[in-house]
């Protein structure tokens, strides 16, 4: 495993992005065409996790001059699973799915501090062929997630529930006609409190207030705004091939 994550670091990461975005743009309509509604559901939950470990890490493409923090990409992913929920299967299917989805990144969030609570006996294990002190890097992982993660839940909920009622509402506006439109608009508004509420809660009251405002604005807000814009047009088609896949 590690020959081959350092074989992906002498990558550019454009490459590295375009095969996520390929893995997040197949993911859905995969379990959709499989599964169903409860596909769609597993990935809206199961993605919210993993978008909030990517968080973690930043990453400097070249076409854009500021560093990003991962985990745009798998955020719209949601989003538009969500859509797809509302779309085919009315907005109660994707306010369960949004609920769900908190309550198990509250249950991750406190298994993993139950985790970290317990003396080890020794914090070192032998793992396959070398030693890793399991305990050390389950705690480093661990502490940052905290503030993420409320950050995160009261961001998501708040911007995905005006999200799912917005495109409910333009859904009977335009009987059901203009999805690409329906889908953008109450993305972009959703994506802009989403983006405002998290990283205000991160960096001005979670401790980070340190941090230049020009780095926090180009850096963090503007730049992720971005990708998550041009995401959102990228996966569009994502719901059109799923409402073909089930003949709605």
């Amino acid at each position: 495993m590690d020959t081959l994550i350092a074989f992906f670091h002498g990558q550019s990461p454009l490459l590295i992005l375009a095969f996520e975005f390929m893995f997040l743009f197949c993911s859905p309509l995969l379990l959709h065409g499989f599964f169903g509604a409860r596909g769609l559901l597993v990935y809206v939950t199961a993605m919210g996790l993993v978008c909030n470990i990517q968080l973690l890490k930043v990453v400097q493409f070249s076409i854009i001059n500021f560093p990003i923090p991962l985990g745009t990409p798998t955020f719209v992913s949601i989003v538009i699973t969500l859509k797809i929920l509302n779309e085919v299967y009315g907005r109660k299917a994707a306010q369960s799915a949004l609920y769900l989805s908190a309550v198990m990144s509250l249950l991750f969030c406190t298994s993993l501090f139950i985790t970290t609570a317990y003396t080890p006996t020794s914090s070192t294990v032998l793992l396959v062929y070398k030693q890793v002190d399991m305990h050390s890097q389950i705690k480093e992982i661990f502490t940052p997630l905290i503030g993420l993660y409320l950050s995160s839940l009261v961001a998501y909920l708040v911007s995905e529930w005006i999200d799912i009622h917005l495109f409910t509402k333009m859904k009977k506006h335009f009987q059901k006609k203009l999805l690409w439109l329906r889908i953008n608009i109450s993305g972009l508004v959703a994506s802009i409190l989403d983006n405002s509420i998290y990283y205000a809660l991160i960096f001005f009251v979670l401790g980070q207030k340190s941090m230049e405002i020009n780095i926090y604005l180009y850096s963090y807000v503007l730049s992720s705004l971005v990708l998550r814009i041009s995401f959102s047009f990228l996966f569009t088609p994502v719901i059109y091939l799923s409402k073909r896949w089930n003949g709605k």
